[in-house]
């Protein structure tokens, strides 16, 4: 009878300080010399962990949301892209320039890039016209550095003034290579005061230009020269990416 009693209490205390929830879980105290297992204790229904994943239909919107912000942003970037190179080419254009004025007010007249050497000298030609001539008159050397090896070269600029170093990326392969702008134009139209009146009207016919991304040929509009003509004394053009007559980038607009 006292065995039940203490055993009762034993429960009631346990129970109280919530360490044994049943009397069945009282374990038995283990004989000398013999080990007894860990009970295992089994989590809960409620405590369960749960495995979350996709479904179909989520993992199609999330597909949907990209392919609609690539749609939105690769056009974005791509246009600012053209905006750089464009900023490049009239940057470019700008120098070329200062280095044509350079020398002419080193040498008292405008170098002649053209083919032709006869009387009047062309007011329009291409900086690619004669392979080297653009580079080595302008820079007082070759484009890898040696001394100059073009007669009318030398014969325009015999104190071989460097009034332009070219950056590698403007110029192509070869000791004689061709000039490019940033969007890798070759067929770039240099136009030369060659009266002196400070001002370059639109000659007629505009030389057309040739881009190198789409092939096209291009011819500026004449509504892009101003009514009595540019107020410089050498301005460039060329295609620029060259889809339309828009494309081409004037060193004067």
């Amino acid at each position: 009878m006292k065995t039940r009693n203490r055993r009762s209490s034993n429960f009631a205390v346990g129970s109280r300080r919530g360490e044994v929830s049943s009397p069945l879980e009282v374990a038995a105290p283990a004989a000398p010399g013999i080990e007894t297992a860990p009970t295992e204790r089994r989590p809960s229904i409620g405590c369960a962990r749960r495995s979350y994943a996709f479904t179909l239909v989520e993992l199609l919107t999330v597909i949907a949301v990209l392919g609609i912000l690539a749609a939105i942003l690769v056009p974005v970037v791509g246009r600012a892209q053209e905006s750089a190179r464009r900023a490049r080419v009239k940057t470019q254009f700008v120098q070329w320039a200062v280095a044509v004025e350079g020398f002419r007010a080193e040498y008292g007249y405008y170098p002649n890039f053209a083919t032709s050497t006869a009387a009047p000298l062309p007011a329009a030609c291409r900086v690619n016209e004669v392979p080297g001539l653009f580079v080595q008159t302008l820079t007082g050397r070759r484009a890898d550095g040696a001394a100059l090896d073009l007669a009318r070269a030398l014969a325009a600029n015999p104190r071989r003034v460097a009034f332009l170093n070219f950056a590698a990326d403007e110029l192509g392969a070869g000791a004689n290579p061709p000039v490019g702008d940033a969007f890798g134009n070759t067929d770039i139209v240099v136009l030369v005061d060659r009266d002196g009146d400070g001002m370059i009207a639109a000659p007629n016919p505009l030389p057309a230009v040739t881009a190198v991304e789409t092939g096209r040929t291009l011819t500026p509009d004449v509504a892009a020269f101003p009514a009595g003509g540019v107020r410089a004394g050498v301005v460039f053009y060329s295609a620029g990416a060259g889809r339309n007559a828009e494309d081409i980038v004037c060193s004067w607009r």
